[in-house]
């Protein structure tokens, strides 16, 4: 009966946690779901990590039911998503899943919600691509479908980065509260102790070189590019990139705590 009691008045304490989310979000015109979205997950993850998720389904319900009546349309798809996250997540650490698999749930899940808030149902939260592109046009003086192209990809590269900061910043924040909590998690590993399959750094590697190819045949035939014209603001991060698969390849089981010291020149 205890152990009810206190499951209950803890996911009541949940529930006034995401309302008052929610209501400082109404206040602040936005702000939270604009630029935190990923702050709604961590009371529900807290409560599914503890409880299961059975029991974290009674309380998702009530935030979404409490949504109602606090949001509009666009608030609750972002806690609608941010419930999902929350369940995925939880739900993993309850039975012991790695890392690993945590990353990959709640980055799969971030990337949907950001891909229909930003592309597919973009005029429903206030975007319109159309009109962007239409500027683009007129600032660039280029040809309309190559603007077009360029602004796809250029929106696709927004939601793929978007939906990688809000994983880590969900991740790692999930860590530290539940271990404050004395909820058992895997260690974070070093950076030096972190490496890939040989075969990621392969891929990454031919990825690069046709990319490479790519741009010096632009160049070679002298088609324009509206975003990139000129090959020093690309040059350095092409370089930095260009070392993650020759490590992979190379180096996949090297310690690199020596280069942590080190000075980074240029």
């Amino acid at each position: 009966m205890a152990s009810r009691t206190r499951m209950l008045c803890e996911g009541a304490m949940m529930c006034a946690l995401t309302a008052l989310l929610l209501l400082i979000n109404r206040v602040a015109g936005g702000m939270i779901e604009t630029a935190f979205p990923w702050l709604l997950v961590f009371p529900l993850l807290v409560y599914c990590a503890r409880y299961g998720v059975r029991t974290a389904l009674i309380f998702c319900v009530s935030i979404l039911l409490l949504s109602l009546m606090l949001c509009t349309f666009t608030t609750l798809f972002y806690v609608f998503s941010a419930s999902l996250c929350a369940l995925a997540y939880g739900s993993g650490v309850r039975r012991g899943a790695a890392n690993r698999s945590l990353l990959l749930r709640t980055g799969l899940i971030s990337f949907l919600s950001n891909l229909l808030s930003m592309v597919v149902l973009a005029s429903l939260f206030g975007y319109d691509p159309a009109e962007e592109a239409k500027l683009l046009i007129e600032l660039l003086h280029a040809d309309p479908s190559m603007v077009m192209r360029s602004a796809l990809v250029l929106a696709v590269f927004t939601v793929v980065v978007c939906s990688l900061l809000q994983t880590l910043c969900i991740h790692f924040g999930a860590l530290l509260l539940l271990g404050r909590i004395g909820i058992p998690t895997h260690p974070v590993k070093a950076a030096h102790e972190i490496s890939g399959p040989r075969w990621l750094g392969v891929t990454i590697l031919m990825i690069w070189v046709l990319y490479s190819g790519f741009k010096q045949f632009r160049e070679r035939k002298n088609v324009p590019d509206p975003l990139f014209k000129g090959s020093g603001t690309v040059f350095c991060p092409t370089v930095n990139v260009a070392c993650v698969p020759y490590r992979l390849i190379f180096f996949p089981r090297v310690d690199f705590r020596y280069h942590s010291r080190s000075k980074f020149i240029g």
